[in-house]
Parts: C-alpha cells; sequence; structure tokens
C-alpha cells in the first residue's frame, strides 16, 4: 500500500499577513484623513478671512458710485454738500454725509428724475446690538408734497466710519459747501471699519474688538477746480 499523501496546500493568508495588510491600511487610513482635514480646516480659514472683505465691498461700491456722481450744490435740483465729522457712542469715528447725486434709474411709468438725495449714516438699530450703515436716498424733489426717504441697511456690524474731504490742498475732517462758495470737494476718502465678532464674542477682548478696515477714495467728477 502507497502511503505517500501530497502535502495539503492552503490557498489562504497566514496570520501575519493580514496583521501588515491591515496596518498597512490603518496608515493609508490615517494619512488620507489628516490631509482632508487639513484641507477642510484651511478651507474654514480662507473662507473667514474674506468674509469681512466681502461685506464690505458692496458697501464702499455704493459710496463710489454715488459720490462719483454728486451735483454741484448750485445746481437747479441740488443742494448742500455737507459731511459731518462725528463719534459714537463709544468715542470712535461715525461720521455722515449728505449729498445730492444722478443715480436714481425711474421705471419706465415712473414720474421721477435721476437726482436724489442721499445720505449715509451710522446708526444704532434697536435689538440689532449693532452699529449698521445705512444709505438714505429722497426721490421726487420736485413733489409738492415732502417724500419719505427710503432706507436701506448696506452693511452691519460697522466699528467706525471716517470720512475725509480733499480741498486741493488738504484733506478735512469736514465740509459745508454753503462755507465753501458752493463748491464740492475735490475727492472724498472714505474709511470703514468692521468689529471684530470673534474677539467681541469673548469676554477677555471685549474691550479691543477692532477689525478689518477698508478705505477708497473717490474724484468727483462736477468739483470746481477753481477752489
Amino acid at each position: 500500500m502507497n502511503n505517500n499523501h501530497k502535502p495539503y496546500e492552503n490557498g489562504g493568508f497566514t496570520l501575519l499577513e493580514m496583521l501588515i495588510a491591515m496596518a498597512l491600511m490603518g496608515l493609508v487610513a490615517t494619512a488620507l484623513y489628516s490631509s482632508m482635514y487639513i484641507g477642510t480646516k484651511a478651507g474654514q480659514s480662507c473662507s473667514a478671512a474674506v468674509r469681512p472683505y466681502r461685506r464690505l465691498n458692496p458697501a464702499l461700491e455704493f459710496i463710489r458710485k454715488d459720490l462719483a456722481c454728486s451735483l454741484p450744490p448750485d445746481g437747479i435740483l441740488a443742494a448742500q454738500f455737507q459731511g459731518t465729522d462725528q463719534l459714537g457712542p463709544a468715542g470712535d469715528d461715525a461720521d455722515s454725509i449728505l449729498f445730492y447725486c444722478s443715480t436714481y434709474i425711474p421705471s419706465e411709468d415712473e414720474i421721477a428724475g435721476d437726482v436724489v438725495k442721499t445720505e449715509y449714516v451710522l446708526e444704532d438699530r434697536q435689538g440689532w446690538d449693532e452699529q449698521v450703515l445705512v444709505r438714505r436716498r429722497t426721490r421726487n424733489l420736485l413733489s409738492p408734497t415732502t417724500s419719505e426717504a427710503e432706507e436701506e441697511v448696506i452693511c452691519r456690524g460697522i466699528h467706525s466710519l471716517d470720512i475725509k474731504y480733499y480741498d486741493g490742498y488738504d484733506w478735512l475732517d469736514c465740509w459745508d459747501s454753503t462755507a465753501q462758495n458752493n463748491a464740492l470737494p475735490l475727492a472724498v476718502e472714505v474709511t470703514i471699519t468692521l468689529v471684530d465678532t470673534e474677539k467681541a464674542s469673548t469676554v477677555q477682548y471685549q474691550q479691543d474688538t477692532v477689525g478689518v478696515t477698508m478705505k477708497t477714495t473717490i474724484l468727483l467728477s462736477c468739483a470746481q477746480t477753481g477752489l
């Protein structure tokens, strides 16, 4: 009788091979998770960094367009160009500006011109717990009845608003066209600073809440050059 048998051949993995494979899979998974975590945090940091600028850019664009189309104070529908230098409740700049500009586009069935009385001012809205930048516009200036100004909040969480006026020689803190021979400033510089919401939300930084600051300079095309 032939008792020679072929050894049994097992095609599976040994325990050591399984442990090595599981260790390698763990390392790969850890590396992938770390990469995804770093990428997510970087995206969140970038979004947080540009968020204040996304809030400020539209507000500055509104101001730039209106001031660029401001009318001389001695025009038919235009009146005083007035920039007031003042401080807010916390002692920060809270300037305001009042002028007339030709930026309104009436609808086809609307009886109104393109000249509007425009005002930019900081306000503390009740229940908002923050300063907001408000634009007021009064249309239909020739109406026999007084028209109410339309208000819109163009930016929230304002820390300060500083406006300066260039007369050809120096930057002034305020402007009154009645005292400037009915003349416009040659340029207007607007600086807006936001509240740092992250600092303001923590107790230790309640007194230091200054955030992002943006500045723009607008040339007034209708300004008189003979100041």
